[in-house]
């Protein structure tokens, strides 16, 4: 009878490592610290481990220890997935119990992993049901705002958002002229670095706030303007 020239073909894998390797599993940057995940109630994620060594990650029994996954995720080799189905706040962390091919007793731990899971943000309101939204630069809305920049140079013009709760909740488009080149509106602000010598003339708009359908079906012209910004680039 021919003896087998592979394991593989005895009914035996190769082991995934040398069989003096060091094992690791953590989450996060590094395994000294608590991996912390705020994760969003009913929205599908996964939570990627690293393991040492990678070409041992699916022959490892992997557990929680010291706690359990909150509802909804699951151990994947290694990585935590699922989609979460339950408020709460969870703490365990993930321990390696067994590495197929390896025969002696494993205590490898990972880092503390710690889960809080919550509504969505666009399932709440930033505001009140019938809040009143506004965007200007300046001291005050009752003024144009005029201002000079330096072509080439970095600048930052912060605007006053009402209610202030509602920034990343609002969708901001320009209106009624154009950015010079270099700058861009990014959350109701504008940043960047002007590359042409120009005057622009141009209001903000904020053309849409999340869960507030009543305000986002208003025709384009009932929407919420800022005051005239003037942007002059000189040399």
């Amino acid at each position: 009878m021919a003896g087998c020239l592979l394991l593989s073909a005895c009914g035996w894998l190769e082991p995934c490592a040398n069989k003096d390797q060091a094992f690791d599993l953590y989450f996060g940057t590094d395994r000294y610290s608590t991996a912390i995940y705020n994760l969003a109630l009913g929205e599908p994620i996964e939570l990627r481990s690293s393991i040492t060594p990678e070409s041992c990650r699916a022959d490892m029994s992997i557990a929680a220890v010291g706690g359990m996954l909150p509802p909804g995720l699951s151990i994947q080799e290694g990585n935590i997935r699922g989609t979460p189905v339950q408020e709460g706040a969870w703490r365990f962390a993930l321990s390696i119990s067994k590495v197929d091919g390896f025969t002696q007793r494993f205590a490898v731990t990972s880092n503390p992993i710690q889960i809080r899971v919550g509504k969505p943000l666009s399932a709440a309101k930033c505001g009140n049901d019938n809040e009143w939204f506004d965007v200007f630069l300046g001291p005050t809305k009752a003024q144009a705002y005029e201002i000079t920049a330096k072509l080439g140079q970095n600048l930052s013009l912060v605007s006053t958002v009402i209610p202030s709760a509602c920034r990343q909740a609002m969708h901001f488009t320009v209106i009624g002229g154009n950015l010079p080149p270099g700058l861009k509106l990014e959350s109701g602000n504008l940043q960047g670095a002007p590359e042409q010598l120009g005057v622009s003339t141009f209001f903000i708009g904020i053309n849409a706030v999340t869960q507030y359908e009543s305000y986002n079906a208003l025709p384009q012209s009932s929407k919420v303007l800022s005051n005239a910004i003037t942007l002059t680039v000189t040399p």
